[in-house]
């Protein structure tokens, strides 16, 4: 996994949008705009954790809804192993805020699969991601708006392909 990533974008019907990815030195950096006509801006996202070798912002994800609260969760391999790493910005002018790791390590000898992120109109998101150690094991964890994530569930078993389903 080591090197880059594809930047990620989410975009509201206001025509407000987010693009992310990943920097020289590893920080996360975005871009962001209010509207069709508006300027795009460039604002740091904070990670909470420093990321190990070059493996720091993995299989992105992200989701705006109409009022441009966007969330973007990433898998990030940190000291202890991969983590699941998440960001979010309560409206179309505000800064990042980093979040707790959803996952503060994978198990021991396991990979994290693609991560997915969605959010509604209340600014409520739900991730799903995959662990592969032999077996995949689906988990899921729900953000309340402007809240920490909540534990995550496993929530069953899938084939060996690395991806979680929507």
């Amino acid at each position: 996994l080591n090197g880059g990533t594809s930047p990620v974008s989410a975009i509201n019907d206001a025509d407000a949008a987010v693009v992310l990815w990943r920097a020289p030195g590893n920080s996360v950096q975005s871009s962001v705009r209010a509207s069709r006509t508006g300027v795009w801006r460039t604002l740091a996202v904070p990670s909470g954790a420093v990321a190990r070798s070059s493996d720091g912002f993995l299989t992105p994800s992200a989701a705006m809804n109409a009022k441009g609260q966007a969330t973007v969760a990433w898998a990030a391999h940190e000291q202890q192993g991969w983590a699941v790493r998440s960001a979010f910005r309560s409206g179309t002018n505000a800064i990042w805020r980093a979040t707790p790791a959803l996952l503060p390590t994978a198990p021991a000898g396991s990979t994290l699969g693609t991560i997915a992120v969605r959010t509604n109109a209340a600014g409520d998101a739900i991730a799903a991601w995959s662990t592969s150690a032999g077996t995949s094991t689906v988990y899921v964890a729900l953000r309340t708006a402007h809240k920490a994530w909540g534990p995550p569930t496993a929530i069953g078993t899938m084939a060996e392909t690395g991806m979680v389903a929507w």
